[in-house]
């Protein structure tokens, strides 16, 4: 996914193309059942609108979205986070949201030549042990894709 710098103009330009370039994506690899029952509903009495939400738990949520996209802004004059003579490595502390929908949340930062992660998980999920070995699985995984 990429924009050009007439995307950027505006929130909404830049929201459309990114929305034309991930919808047949979003269609075809996570909810096009789901799309297609809530066209067939639109004008389907009340009563069977409102029994939607509750069949859609018989699915065991597999057609409801499990990302969820934060964005920090960019910011200027990012840190260097250059260490300081006699200090040890600078650290960059980060949490993104992990609400009761999404039992997993990944940070990303990337600061010059430094990419940092942050996993946040809800005690349902992992306990300390299992987030520790996810964590350095996304570790390997994310080191495994470096091309340079």
């Amino acid at each position: 996914m990429s924009t050009e710098p007439d995307d950027r103009a505006d929130l909404a330009t830049a929201t459309a193309a990114v929305a034309e370039q991930t919808c047949e994506m979003r269609r075809n690899n996570r909810a096009y059942g789901l799309y297609d029952l809530l066209r067939a509903t639109k004008n389907a009495p009340l009563t069977v609108k409102r029994a939607v939400p509750r069949l859609i738990q018989l699915t065991g949520d597999r057609f409801v979205h499990t990302a969820m996209l934060s964005n920090l802004g960019r910011i200027p004059q990012p840190p260097t986070l250059a260490a300081d003579s006699g200090s040890g490595s600078p650290e960059l502390w980060f949490s993104a949201p992990c609400d009761p929908t999404c039992s997993v949340s990944i940070g990303v930062v990337a600061s010059g030549q430094r990419l940092a992660l942050v996993t946040r998980y809800r005690d349902e999920q992992f306990d300390a042990n299992a987030a520790e070995e996810f964590t350095d699985l996304l570790i390997a995984q994310v080191a495994s894709q470096r091309t340079c």
